[in-house]
């Protein structure tokens, strides 16, 4: 029963990506996920992530990756590539016809909307690549014993 409903939540996120990508409007300019996720975040009482740039290249492979095989997956290995001391971690991934119909994509899906709201979370890696006018991102999500940005606002 539970191998069940794992596979129809990964049926029913992969149809709410899909349709973001049937929406296809124009693709934002990169660099604006940081700042929509944070927004996000401020809107739903958490503190900022900062950026971990390490995490940001490991989630730029795997982007680029999953864009060059044209298949959505998570990265089986993300959490023994991010260097940065963590004791939770979490990845969502995806990919539509603009950033911001995936990143609504994102937050109408239970598991990538507690990835985002995760009150221990303080870091994360972002990835983004543009191939035949589809937007594919990694968002690599990491909590850190360590406080590394003031609370939001």
């Amino acid at each position: 029963m539970r191998r069940f409903l794992a596979l129809f939540a990964a049926a029913a996120v992969t149809a709410v990506l899909l349709t973001a990508v049937s929406a296809g409007s124009a693709l934002a300019a990169p660099g604006t996920w940081l700042t929509r996720v944070n927004n996000y975040r401020a809107a739903n009482g958490r503190v900022r992530l900062a950026e971990d740039l390490q995490a940001s290249q490991v989630a730029q492979q795997w982007t680029k990756q999953m864009a060059a095989n044209n298949k959505l997956a998570h990265n089986p290995s993300y959490s023994s590539q991010v260097t940065t001391s963590w004791y939770r971690i979490g990845e969502n991934v995806g990919y539509g016809g603009s950033e911001a119909t995936l990143f609504q994509a994102f937050v109408n899906s239970a598991g990538h909307r507690a990835n985002l709201l995760l009150p221990e979370y303080n870091r994360v890696g972002i990835g983004q690549v543009i191939v035949n006018g589809r937007l594919w991102t990694t968002h690599i999500f990491i909590a850190t014993r360590t406080a590394t940005v003031a609370p939001a606002a």
